[in-house]
């Protein structure tokens, strides 16, 4: 295909001064893939993962930033008539294409099933999100379902590495049935290959497999929790299971990393004109605001920006987890995973809350 031909010779950059010093009528409509003002893809490969799951390649024009293993995309799909937009995490990458793996559930994702075939091009944004390796010496990735996309990018990336730099590892997949196993020969692989990965079934037990996370059995699964940082993605369900146990573990917030898609849309706070009006201590910054009546119906993130806090910020939508921080006291209304509070989705509810790292 002249597009890959063209990406993979000259490379993004040059083709980005390119394109962007021979653009006018013509050029766009030789070439509206490249001569573009928007980040595009065109699909590669379709790959079958499961009967619900297809994996698609796809290869972006020269606005493509390479991502970080455990980051995501927004596509924008036509759905009946309407340009829909929904989030994939990258389950592969390499120099000049990336994965993306797909379970056949809501609009969006089974219209891709039904209809997105080999060189159809797509709209996007990204890479996006903070859900990366941050260098941590030991790890336990836990995940269910198609939330193994990110997590299997992470480990991929992680063996990628030479042994005496890669961290310890500990992975952790749950599926309902073994056919809905994701990436099954890779991870069977991976297993001949000494690393202490895991597959739970919660619907059809199998031998040589661990039992599904329940709150009382957490510890009895992942007996050296305590000194891994925790990376965890999947159905919101089996995540709230998760996090509960940690919770009554007393593991601490800023270890868990969550990945959480679907961002929350937040009914504004009712609040009532008894109400005391809180006060919000960001302990990382050493600020406390005290709020005002008008800033009753402000995000926590709105409420730090406007006074000068230098504070992650990403999608804005409640899911990324850029703008991330752990609730320390006090108690908040809207986007939270436990302790950690997604703060552009998120307002304060009590007198006094604090919020840090």
């Amino acid at each position: 295909m002249l597009d890959t031909w063209t990406l993979q010779i000259f490379g993004r950059d040059r083709l980005d001064y390119f394109c962007s010093n021979t653009f006018n009528y013509l050029t766009r409509r030789l070439n509206p893939f490249l001569w573009s003002y928007d980040l595009q893809a065109r699909v590669l490969q379709r790959r079958k993962e499961t009967p619900e799951v297809v994996s698609f390649e796809l290869l972006p024009n020269q606005y493509w930033q390479a991502p970080q293993a455990g980051q995501y995309i927004e596509l924008s799909y036509q759905v009946a008539g309407q340009n829909l937009e929904r989030a994939y995490s990258i389950s592969a990458h390499n120099q000049h294409s990336f994965w993306i793996t797909v379970k056949r559930q809501g609009l969006v994702s089974s219209a891709l099933h039904e209809t997105l075939q080999v060189g159809d091009v797509l709209k996007l944004r990204g890479p996006l999100g903070q859900f990366v390796y941050r260098g941590q010496k030991s790890l336990l990735l836990i995940c269910a379902g198609s939330g193994i996309t990110p997590c299997f990018a992470i480990l991929a990336d992680l063996l990628a590495m030479p042994a005496e730099l890669r961290p310890q590892i500990q992975f952790y997949a749950q599926f309902s049935h073994p056919q809905d196993t994701i990436f099954a020969e890779t991870l069977k692989q991976w297993r001949a290959e000494g690393l202490q990965l895991d597959l739970a079934y919660s619907q059809t037990p199998a031998a040589g497999t661990l039992p599904a996370i329940k709150i009382e059995n957490f510890s009895a699964l992942f007996p050296h929790f305590e000194q891994q940082d925790i990376y965890l993605c999947g159905p919101e369900g089996f995540k709230q299971t998760v996090i509960q146990a940690l919770e009554n573990l007393n593991f601490p917030a800023e270890r868990l990393q969550i990945e959480h898609f679907g961002g929350l849309q937040t009914a504004e706070v009712d609040w009532s004109e008894s109400e005391p009006l809180p006060e919000v201590y960001f302990s990382a910054y050493n600020y406390r605001i005290q709020m005002r009546p008008e800033d009753r119906q402000k995000t926590l993130l709105e409420l730090g920006l406007e006074h000068g806090l230098n504070l992650e910020k990403g999608c804005r939508k409640g899911y990324c987890g850029s703008c991330k921080l752990v609730l320390h006291a006090g108690q908040v209304q809207g986007q939270t995973q436990g302790k950690a509070v997604y703060i552009c989705s998120a307002y304060a509810k009590s007198e006094r809350v604090v919020l840090g790292y």
